[in-house]
This record gives structure tokens, sequence and C-alpha cells, in this order.
């Protein structure tokens, strides 16, 4: 594959997606030595490149969607992914040393009309978690969960009708109806002291880490 010829980002990660879904996957799960076993260096080199990119959660998103049983939505203008007849809105987030990591996502490309339409259609939001590019969890709730509207609404621009809304696990922890659709303890035990709750000695579920044991 001459990813080498191509020098649009967004249709790198298109082919890299449409080609190498059981790559992709088998990054997320296991990790690059078994993910790229047999690929030549170009193709293990651009996938891992457009993989581990911060700028870009494309990928992640793909392989959050795909491991959640859902379907993309083609073109994902308004929603990423689509199960049972029920819209995703997914926010894939990546540690790689950096931070703490607190169950947080941000919905930055909304307008107030998009925010109206979604607290109509009511999506499902779907949080995944990726440490070094191994997947820890995927959690999903809907949308219009009071806790995340509000805190989604605490972000609107009055001049600029955009919401620029940052969330974390206290915004969706609290939601009966929040689900796990994916979690691996034992990459979430190997990074606790890096998740909010991690390294207390009293393990706590009203904290992150205490509460993805919990699940």
């Amino acid at each position: 594959m001459d990813f080498h010829k191509i020098t649009d980002d967004e249709a790198i990660n298109e082919l890299i997606h449409q080609r190498y879904q059981r790559t992709l996957m088998l990054r997320a799960l296991f990790g690059k030595e078994v993910a790229y076993t047999g690929l030549p260096f170009p193709e293990r080199y651009a996938i891992e490149q457009h993989y581990m990119d911060s700028s870009t959660g494309t990928l992640r998103e793909v392989v959050s969607l795909w491991l959640s049983r859902a379907d993309l939505v083609p073109g994902r203008r308004s929603y990423d992914g689509v199960r049972g007849g029920r819209f995703i809105e997914c926010k894939p987030t990546l540690y790689t040393g950096t931070g703490i990591v607190n169950g947080s996502g941000s919905i930055n490309d909304h307008t107030d009309d998009r925010h109206e339409k979604f607290i109509k259609s009511n999506p499902l939001v779907q949080h995944s978690q990726f440490f070094y590019g191994i997947l820890a969890w995927i959690i999903e709730f809907p949308y219009k969960h009071p806790t995340f509207i509000k805190q989604m609404e605490k972000g609107i621009h009055k001049l600029s009708g955009r919401i620029c809304g940052d969330f974390s696990y206290k915004h969706w922890i609290d939601c009966p109806e929040v689900n796990v659709q994916y979690i691996n303890k034992d990459i979430i035990t190997e990074n606790r002291r890096n998740i909010t709750g991690g390294r207390f000695k009293d393990v706590r579920s009203i904290y992150l880490y205490g509460w993805l044991l919990e699940q």
C-alpha cells in the first residue's frame, strides 16, 4: 500500500480503517507486537503513526465503535455510529504518560442548533479510554442525562453560539443508564496510579478507579 503517495490525513485514516479492520482491533486489544505480525514495515509504520496521533482520534473512534458492535454512520457528519437504530457520539481518549485519566471527553464541534437536536434525538455518548494504544474501557450513557446536559450548557459561548463542552466521569458516573460495553481490568489495574482515585489506599467507588473495578 502506497501510503507515502497520500498527503491527506483523513484519506489515509479512511484507507486504513477500510483495509485493516482486524489489525486495528488487534492493536487495541493486544498491542502492536501482536497486531503487526507479518506486515511490511511501511504499513506497520503508517498504521501506528495514524493510530497514535494525539491530534485526531479517528482510528481509535472507529475501533471503539466496531468493538461495541456499532455500525459507522456514512460520512459521520452528525453522529459517529449507530446500533439498533440509536445514534452514537463517540469520544475516545488516549493516555501516553501525561496527566490523570478522569473519564473525560470533549464535544467541541457543537452549535446551539445541534445541541437541541441531540437533546431531542438523545444519542448515546460513548467514551472510550486507551492507554498507550491499548483499550481499557468503553462506556456509554444517554446524551440527555441531566448532569451531562448541565455540564454541556456551561460551555455555550453566547457570542459564537458554539458549545465547547468538556466533561469527566463526574458528569456520567451518576447516570442510572450508564452501560459498560467493554472493560479490561488488567490494563486498568496496571495504570491505576494514572486514574482518578487510583492512588488512594482505600479504593472508593465514588472515584473513577473504584467505580471501574466494581463493574
